[in-house]
């Protein structure tokens, strides 16, 4: 929820592919994420010390959209009633053509 883009580091140093991580979470496990060193082998199995994915979080762009915890019925509401709106946008600009 606190999180913005500013709080992403791209490395491919966690598991050997390119990702954006969350740099506060990094530093939750000891990595320091201005200098995470080198690519790793590329190894999606989690293991090791550092479990991937649930010690170690991935973010996307979309980070900083999300503003507060909502249950999943609130969020499959607002996306429903988006899909609508939009679909009636879509309806009334094609419609004059």
């Amino acid at each position: 929820i606190a999180a913005t883009s500013e709080d992403l580091i791209i490395s491919d140093a966690i598991t050997g592919t390119k990702a954006s991580w969350l740099k506060a979470s990094l530093a939750r496990v000891g990595l320091d994420p201005d200098n995470l060193g080198e690519s790793a082998a590329r190894d999606y199995s989690g293991g090791g010390s550092v479990k991937r994915w649930k010690d170690v979080w991935a973010a996307g762009q979309g980070v900083g959209s999300i503003r507060s915890i909502e249950s999943v019925s609130t969020i499959v509401d607002t996306i429903e009633h988006e899909y609508h709106a939009a679909t009636e946008r879509f309806n009334q600009i094609t419609s004059h053509k």
